[in-house]
């Protein structure tokens, strides 16, 4: 059983051992060794999604903060970029760079810590459960469709988050790639409110696919045209999409029931992280092949409008017992 204590001091645990990987960057320069803290950052990084997702909605019962919870991750991924931007103004390098990040995430960690303990006092008391959401836009996922639409996902809008910035400094070698990542923040804080809302209005299946039919657009952009304007707009996009998808399969997850829902955000994580491993080793392959990106982002593009379809046959009836 998942407690109030076990689930924050994970969370405690994934704070600082991000905090801890970044000053470890900044230290080391064997190519090796950044692998493997990059690997340990990014289990770190999976901990916290997963168990501040299951404080939220196993431990607190607050399926309606769900866009309160991810739109951070859009608010940490446009002051980064920022931070990066004006320390790349000073010329620094890119250790000092990493620490930088690191004394940042240090100080935000120990915010984020301290109001862990003052919620854990105030949610001594017993909780509500949220049924807030109107059962009749509530729609339950098949449990094995809806980790595939989401490992799918992150297969899907991980090769144009990696690869859109290497484009535009190809194509345009003088712009600051860094304020490309600012956008896909700015487009992803919004983004978790409205598709919350989307969702809310037409259930998680119609919202789901059109999430992912929006998001496919987004990645399939600069295919076609190969401009700044197309190139921001395509980041805007899919930093407005991807969170989105995020908000609304995890929330999906928690209607499928008390029994399931702690170990689904697990596998769905997991899908999630194993699609974004996958994405850009065949991306590499197929650029060493055609010597070109465009074919990755039609493959991209192709994961998420099956994803998409899937979300139609993976609807399953509702009941509420």
């Amino acid at each position: 059983v998942l407690s109030k204590k076990k689930s924050q001091q994970i969370c405690v645990i994934s704070i600082l051992g991000t905090t801890a990987c970044l000053f470890l960057l900044s230290a080391v320069e064997n190519v090796y060794l950044i692998y493997n803290i990059r690997f340990f950052a990014g289990v770190f990084s999976a901990l916290s999604m997963v168990y501040s997702a299951l404080w939220l909605f196993s431990v607190l019962s607050h399926s309606r903060k769900v866009p309160v919870l991810y739109s951070g991750v859009g608010i940490g991924i446009f002051f980064s970029s920022e931070i990066l931007a004006l320390i790349i103004n000073y010329d620094f390098d890119s250790q000092s760079m990493w620490f930088s990040l690191g004394c940042v995430t240090f100080l935000i960690g120990a915010f984020c810590v301290l109001g862990l303990k003052r919620t854990s006092i105030k949610s001594s008391l017993p909780t509500n459960i949220d049924h807030t959401q109107s059962h009749n836009n509530v729609d339950v996922f098949k449990v094995n469709s809806l980790i595939l639409i989401y490992g799918l996902s992150g297969f899907g809008y991980i090769i144009t988050a990696t690869y859109l910035p290497a484009i535009l400094k190809f194509n345009f070698p003088n712009f600051n790639t860094v304020q490309l990542w600012a956008v896909f923040g700015l487009g992803a804080v919004p983004s978790c409110y409205f598709w919350h809302l989307i969702q809310d209005r037409f259930g998680h299946n119609l919202s789901l696919t059109l999430n992912l039919f929006v998001q496919a657009i987004g990645v399939l952009l600069p295919v076609f045209s190969q401009n700044i304007p197309i190139y921001i707009l395509s980041a805007f996009i899919v930093g407005g999409s991807f969170m989105g998808t995020v908000t609304i399969a995890m929330s999906a997850a928690y209607h499928t029931g008390n029994r399931i829902k702690k170990n689904l955000v697990v596998h769905m994580t997991f899908a999630h992280g194993v699609g974004q491993i996958i994405g850009p080793i065949i991306a590499n392959y197929l650029y060493n092949v055609n010597h070109s990106l465009s074919i990755s982002l039609y493959v991209a593009t192709f994961s998420l409008l099956f994803a998409a379809m899937l979300c139609k046959q993976s609807k399953k009836p509702t009941s509420y017992n």
